[in-house]
């Protein structure tokens, strides 16, 4: 399951957005309700999880404890794979519940999914029992879900094309509730949902007015409580910071909260920020201790692959591993992660110590290179002077058919022998 899954197509589950009634209101007396009995569970489906909100009609359910609107984005949230519900927004859940609440709701889904339950952050007033702020859904909330729902519509021919979309979207909505007096006269849990809304459109655009939004909720929040801020604000305003190139600032932060933060590498850029060439990685000293962005020559034929997720570390184990695949992934493989915020600098240190003869490289970029920039993990890539020529998806574990796969693809490639096994 991811942490922060990106934005995807969703499956809506229309029996509870468009038909209210299906679920009764926070209001109701149990609303930490476990699962009624007498239907078979986990749900494993949008289509069973849609008959199991009719036939519930009128009856309580763990999902009367969510707010109307946070019951709508949560919904929108749910991606079902083959096997059950394949990922879910966890953030939701963590800002409006107390855990008992977060685990009867993730339970109707299996036990899988309920291992990934999130922390509460509810406030402790409703940990205690209270109940929701409301039942309704408030003006900046209608807005807020609207933008939510645009981040899971992806008909987009691109990843930038993407972001542009949903920065306009962003622009059009909520900017102006980011104004200090607009963020002064909200509650709480407002401001958690402008501070999500931040930080998405921030880490898909870049673009330094989303930043300064986040970093307005940010100071706002600073604001209201004594209290350090957390760690999670903490490394998603780094993130931000970092994703965006605005390194001395992300090392000023860092510096202010050590505790909370790890150390960053050095950023040794020959170029000024924003000026790389078109193919540019920042490559990680052994130590670990710099970062130094250089071009990555893409002439001849490589191979690249985008990696990140734990199927790539298994990949790269079993890759290095191979007497075959290891040596000719050694001498012509580049394994590519997200650019510094979108990717954690500690996992590439980690990687890097694990695998020092597949290292990996963040893009400096990723709408410069020619593969999707929505960045599928792994997916191995076969170029020729920059141009992809062969794909292979994935690496389910222990399936031999994709070892063949690659095997084939660098044969045809020249890139192996023809008799070698």
């Amino acid at each position: 399951m991811d942490r922060t899954p990106p934005p995807r197509l969703l499956l809506l589950c229309a029996a509870l957005l468009c038909a209210p009634c299906a679920v009764p209101s926070a209001a109701s007396p149990r609303a930490d309700a476990e699962a009624p009995a007498d239907w078979r569970l986990p749900l494993d489906s949008g289509p069973e999880l849609d008959a199991w909100l009719r036939d519930q009609a009128g009856r309580p359910t763990p999902f009367d404890a969510l707010p109307a609107g946070a019951r709508e984005r949560f919904l929108l949230s749910l991606h079902w794979g083959s096997r059950g519900l394949g990922s879910f927004d966890p953030d939701i859940l963590a800002d409006e519940l107390p855990q008992p609440q977060i685990d009867a709701i993730l339970r109707l889904f299996g036990d899988a999914v309920a291992r990934h339950a999130p922390r509460s952050r509810a406030p402790q007033a409703r940990s205690a029992g209270m109940p929701p702020a409301t039942d309704g859904i408030s003006p900046l909330e209608r807005r807020y879900n609207d933008f939510y729902r645009s981040m899971h519509e992806r008909h987009d021919a691109s990843h930038a094309a993407f972001a542009a979309r949903v920065g306009e979207r962003f622009d059009a909505l909520l900017a102006d509730a980011y104004a200090a007096q607009a963020l002064r006269n909200i509650d709480d849990r407002h401001l958690a949902m402008l501070w999500n809304a931040a930080d998405q459109v921030a880490l898909l655009t870049l673009q330094s007015r989303h930043v300064e939004a986040l970093e307005a909720v940010f100071a706002e929040s600073r604001q209201r409580s004594p209290d350090p801020p957390s760690d999670s604000h903490l490394r998603t305003l780094r993130n931000v910071l970092l994703a965006s190139q605005r390194f001395a600032d992300a090392r000023r932060l860092t510096d202010r909260h050590p505790a909370a933060l790890s150390p960053l590498p050095e950023f040794i850029a020959p170029r000024p920020a924003g000026s790389a060439p078109a193919h540019a990685v920042w490559r990680m000293s052994a130590d670990g201790s710099r970062l130094t962005a250089e071009p990555l020559d893409l002439s001849g034929t490589r191979i690249l692959v985008t990696a990140g997720c734990h199927f790539s570390v298994d990949a790269a184990a079993d890759i290095a591993d191979d007497p075959l695949l290891g040596p000719a992934f050694a001498e012509h493989a580049a394994w590519l992660m997200l650019p510094p915020g979108e990717e954690d600098i500690d996992a590439v240190r980690q990687w890097n110590r694990r695998f020092p003869r597949a290292p990996a490289l963040m893009v400096a970029d990723r709408d410069a290179w020619p593969m999707p920039g929505d960045w599928p993990m792994p997916q191995f890539h076969l170029l020729r002077d920059g141009r992809i020529l062969e794909t292979v998806t994935g690496w389910p574990g222990g399936a031999a058919s994709q070892r063949g796969a690659l095997v084939a693809m660098l044969r045809r490639a020249g890139l192996l022998d023809a008799a070698s096994p």
